[in-house]
């Protein structure tokens, strides 16, 4: 018997809507979805970056210990299409990315494909190669666990960390970049799926006024939209 098991790992507080768009969710292709909202332990003594790779270290032992094929994680902020599960499982990677904006100008996709070190490069930034793969499956480095299809084998040798090589600010980074650069380095394939296309909750509009929004990708220049987030 397939088993997925779904993990919304929660910081402060989970969204009305993301929580709708999870238990939409269409599980076809596993036998059996279990769906966890996983708040985090409050300490105030601890560093936000670990803490968040503490969760996401506690759903892969749920994973691993609970004998699932694989591991979903949506974060709290996120909305995601129903046919996710679907069409990242036919991606055929060993780590599979829905494709979404991050939260911060530039606003870039988190489709990188190319990481070196802690320099990086997002396909957003490539203009003839966005327009082009918009909507298709792509090769990538990494980035990001907001919607993102991660098989077994690959947690059964990667934990997720919050340490190891710093940007150039002298900034440490978070989980999902090192988790990139060690799928990479442990030779597993990844893939972002630019047809899943996620909408990224932001308490702030495209020029920083307190207006919640949504950020959404789009396959034209600038290769985002900024639209009115209302529950």
């Amino acid at each position: 018997m397939s088993k997925l098991l779904i993990v919304c790992p929660i910081a402060n507080h989970l969204l009305l809507p993301t929580m709708r768009a999870i238990v939409e969710l269409d599980p076809r292709g596993y036998d059996r979805a279990d769906t966890v909202f996983l708040r985090a332990r409050p300490d105030p003594d601890a560093d936000s970056r670990d803490a968040i790779a503490a969760q996401y270290n506690e759903a892969r032992e749920m994973t691993l210990r609970g004998g699932y094929d694989a591991l979903l994680t949506v974060e709290c902020d996120m909305l995601v299409p129903a046919n996710a599960i679907r069409r990242l499982r036919s991606c055929g990677a060993d780590v599979a990315y829905g494709l979404y904006v991050l939260r911060r100008p530039p606003w870039e996709w988190n489709a990188y494909s190319v990481m070196e070190g802690m320099v990086a490069w997002p396909l957003s930034k490539v203009e003839d190669r966005a327009r082009v793969e918009w909507g298709e499956v792509v090769d990538v480095d990494g980035i990001g666990s907001g919607c993102t299809l991660i098989q077994r084998r690959v947690l059964e040798q990667i934990r997720f960390r919050a340490d190891g090589l710093i940007h150039a600010d002298g900034n440490r980074s978070l989980h999902d970049w090192y988790f990139a650069q060690d799928a990479r380095a442990a030779g597993f394939t990844q893939r972002c799926d630019t047809g899943v296309v996620c909408g990224h909750i932001h308490p702030q509009d495209e020029h920083g006024a307190p207006r919640p929004s949504v950020i959404w990708p789009t396959g034209e220049p600038p290769f985002y939209r900024f639209e009115e987030f209302a529950l």
